[in-house]
């Protein structure tokens, strides 16, 4: 049974399987360290039995793998645990190395000589802790947003983003061709939120809007109420 990175502190003692993605390795003192990354964090390993080692000989950033072992405490180690006694079971090798060391800060290639390196290859950089952090913490703040809304008995709806024709005046809009007919990206949702108002009452929507070409893909969060 998968046991996942943030799991491990309860697991002191036990040998559980660990899965994900090599995120790092190293020698140290002749010791062989690895890093593997989960959607919930990363795990160390401490990789000791000639044959495990082996096995990662080649192996380079981003393979897949299982690693099994007695978890121990370590406070120099992600999350204050680390995995002993380890085993390994490589799923999917990858031996090409990486263009950008997803281990390391990625400030370093925030510079206006690199940024061409770091979008060509942004797949691989959103990677990086720091770079998930960015997206984990919008998404916090959108469950709080509608936590909140739905405590205060909001229905959440879905409008159209696709119209025949702007639903709203004085603001440029995005046009295109729908299979032969004209076709505008919705500037807002308030023309059916007003509609939704005459049903629930109350409404939400967490979406995007669209209000000419030069600002295409705006999120808002926007809701509407009616109280007698």
């Amino acid at each position: 049974m998968r046991t996942l990175a943030r799991e491990l502190q309860t697991k002191v003692g036990t040998q559980p399987t660990v899965k994900g993605w090599l995120h790092k390795k190293r020698l140290l003192g002749g010791l062989t360290f690895i890093v593997v990354r989960d959607r919930s964090g990363l795990t160390q390993a401490l990789v000791k039995e000639k044959g495990e080692v082996e096995k990662l000989r080649g192996l380079q950033v981003g393979t897949v793998l299982e690693i099994t072992g007695v978890v121990a405490s370590d406070d120099r180690a992600p999350g204050g645990v680390e995995i002993h006694e380890t085993s390994l079971k490589i799923d999917v090798p990858v031996e090409a190395e990486p263009p950008i060391e997803i281990d390391k800060p990625l400030d370093q290639f925030h510079k206006s000589d690199l940024l061409d390196t770091l979008f060509e290859y942004r797949v691989i950089g959103l990677r990086n802790p720091k770079e998930q952090a960015v997206f984990k913490i919008q998404s916090e703040i959108v469950e709080a947003i509608r936590m909140y809304l739905r405590s205060q008995d909001f229905t959440c709806i879905r409008t159209p983003k696709l119209l025949a024709a702007a639903t709203e005046g004085g603001a440029e809009v995005f046009k295109f061709d729908y299979f032969g007919k004209e076709a505008t990206l919705a500037q807002s949702p308030q023309f059916y939120k007003q509609m939704m108002v005459g049903v629930f009452e109350r409404v939400f929507e967490i979406s995007p809007v669209y209000w000419g070409a030069r600002h295409v893909g705006c999120r808002k969060t926007s809701a509407t109420k009616r109280d007698s």
